[in-house]
């Protein structure tokens, strides 16, 4: 029987996490589907993780090969997926119990509908909580941002819940649109019909130092700028007017770092959190003020 949802899930060395994702993918209480999980030439001990789940579960297809980048593990993917809807996921996120049981339900009622993402609970390495993210939920509110400024998608990435077919007419991601594959995914399928984000936090998205977004910011937002450009030109829209300083992006020191995961945290309410990266930036940087004004917002709890 061919299966309501695909479930889609690049890996590329994700031994530290990959097992979180898989076993909140198969604990979900919506239980028909397929899982395909493309090994993209995994170095660690991955493929050894997930072969052991691929025993266990028939739900699971496990595709191991040589790296071949994301862009095409998606496509790959898409290629692949029997059902009608595609669920992405990423290897190391968590997704939350009743995530396809509620996305599905929503796509089935809103017919206009060609993709759903989610709010998101955005964690760190350890897995403690610092924000929430995807607040914007409706269709005008998330083509505002994407076509109105350069601060990327509104949907998370492996949030998202889309139908196969019109992913597939619009052209699947695209390689030159690396590493904001799936903004532009998200802009070229907004011309085909609605999308949206549920109000639920549907999942728990990952923010570490291995991450893609982490590792290519530069590159994503110059991708960004042109990819806004070529939507408001589809649109007939004059395009936005950036100057490359306006598109740098300053190195991050670790202290940095710890400073906008510390605000994220305190600012969304997480203050067991937010201590954890105060007392983190004191130790990596005990001189520095920008450090002891933020130790004090989060003694004053903001």
């Amino acid at each position: 029987m061919t299966p309501k949802i695909s479930v889609l899930m690049p890996v590329y060395n994700a031994e530290k996490y990959v097992s979180l994702a898989v076993d909140s993918i198969l604990n979900q209480t919506f239980l028909d589907f397929e899982f395909i999980v493309i090994n993209d030439g995994s170095t660690d001990g991955t493929l050894d993780i997930l072969q052991r789940y691929a025993q266990q579960d028939s739900r699971i297809r496990l595709i191991s090969r040589e790296n071949k980048g994301l862009v095409a593990t998606l496509n790959e993917g898409l290629a692949l997926a029997k059902a009608p809807l595609i669920a992405r996921m990423d290897a190391d996120d968590i997704a939350l119990p009743e995530r396809f049981s509620k996305q599905y339900k929503y796509l089935n009622k809103n017919t206009e509908v060609v993709l759903v993402g989610g709010r998101c609970v955005a964690i760190d390495s350890c897995g403690d909580s610092m924000a929430l993210w995807n607040q914007l939920t409706s269709f005008d509110d998330i083509q505002d941002q994407h076509l109105n400024s350069l601060n990327g998608s509104a949907v998370a990435h492996p949030s998202m819940m889309f139908r196969k077919e019109v992913v597939q007419a619009v052209g699947g991601y695209l390689a030159e649109s690396y590493p904001a594959e799936d903004l532009d995914l998200l802009l070229r399928v907004s011309d085909e019909g609605s999308i949206e984000n549920l109000e639920d936090v549907i999942l728990k998205y990952r923010v570490h130092a291995g991450s893609i977004c982490a590792n290519d910011k530069q590159k994503q937002n110059n991708q960004v700028y042109k990819i806004v450009n070529k939507a408001r030109e589809r649109k007939n829209l004059k395009p936005m007017v950036k100057t490359n300083a306006d598109l740098q992006v300053a190195a991050q020191s670790v202290v940095s770092g710890f400073l906008m995961r510390g605000w994220w945290s305190l600012n969304a309410g997480y203050k067991k959190t937010a201590w954890k990266y105060a007392c983190r930036s004191v130790m990596a940087a005990p001189l520095n003020l920008d450090v002891w004004r933020f130790v004090f917002c989060v003694v004053r709890g903001r």
